[in-house]
């Protein structure tokens, strides 16, 4: 329980640290469970900027976090 939290601050710690369109894409897909298409509406911006800015996020997280990213 504690590594679990300890996991989990520090992801969000990562995800806070992302430019604000990649932590905007990042919360909605991922921690909200919204689609592509959702996610665009919400944003008010194409489905393949969601989908950019999405990798993007998940790039750094993963480069920042290693093994332990989503």
């Amino acid at each position: 329980e504690l590594l679990r939290r300890e996991t989990r601050r520090r992801l969000l710690a990562a995800v806070d640290r992302l430019a604000d369109g990649e932590r905007a894409a990042i919360l909605a897909r991922y921690f909200a469970g919204l689609t592509d298409a959702e996610t665009a509406a919400a944003l008010g911006v194409p489905r393949a900027t969601v989908k950019m800015r999405a990798w993007r996020g998940l790039s750094k997280l993963r480069r920042e976090l290693g093994e332990e990213a989503p």
